[in-house]
């Protein structure tokens, strides 16, 4: 009975208040057709703004990795124009100027060896083993046999011992 009861208040309420009819929508004014026509417009434009905007950007990118591969030609010649250049470790180191002469010390006395005149007459790997070539060391057995010896061979230069060494 309470659930009646209910129901019947509830019945007479929505026949008070105008039933169950829907309502009409409010019409839209022209201006609030014109507003969302202009807002649908600017929306355009953007969208066109940002489309261009897009095609920007990709031709700059497009730029830009033409850019990194002729840097990356570039590189390339680089190094071929280095591995193509000699290194100065690579070039021949210049000799030095040879001495116009050389002074060996000896127990029977100096021995003065005229450089310039021995250059002038002979080639250099005739005493010197090394290129570029370096001073020769002598001791007496070397000296005698190198020296004396070419002294005799060409019969040229001194043979006796007083010849080369010198006291004093």
């Amino acid at each position: 009975m309470k659930r009646a009861m209910w129901l019947a208040a509830l019945a007479a309420l929505v026949l008070a208040t105008g039933g169950c009819e829907q309502k009409k929508p409010a019409e839209v004014t022209p201006q609030q057709k014109a507003a969302v026509e202009e807002q649908k417009a600017a929306v355009t434009e953007q969208k066109a703004a940002v489309t261009e905007q897009k095609a920007a950007v990709e031709e700059q990118k497009a730029a830009v990795e033409e850019q990194k591969a002729a840097v990356a030609e570039q590189k390339v010649a680089v190094e071929e124009q280095k591995a193509a250049v000699p290194t100065a470790a690579a070039k021949p180191a210049a000799a030095p100027a040879p001495p116009k002469t050389v002074t060996y010390q000896a127990s029977q006395g100096q021995v003065t060896f005229d450089h310039q005149a021995h250059a002038s007459n002979l080639a250099c790997d005739s005493c010197h083993s090394t290129d570029p070539p370096i001073k020769v060391e002598l001791g007496k057995d070397k000296a005698h046999q190198m020296c004396k010896g070419c002294h005799q061979e060409k019969g040229a230069g001194p043979t006796q011992c007083n010849g080369c060494h010198k006291k004093g």
